[in-house]
């Protein structure tokens, strides 16, 4: 998953760039890259990644 804060991984990076790769992330769940995954999960997913996600600290 991107932007998981764990302190081993630097992975997301700065905010503009972990937001971009959930926006890449958010158009695959819709146009069909992961139809192996649940629709439910996928429109779970979905919900979660809100224009701000990269600076949440969920």
């Amino acid at each position: 998953m991107v932007s998981i804060d764990t302190p081993e991984s630097q992975y997301g990076g700065a905010p503009a760039t972990a937001q971009a790769a959930l926006e890449r992330t958010r158009t695959h769940l819709w146009d069909g890259t992961f139809d192996a995954l649940p629709q439910p999960l996928r429109d779970y997913l979905v919900s979660r990644i809100t224009p701000d996600a990269a600076q949440c600290d969920k």
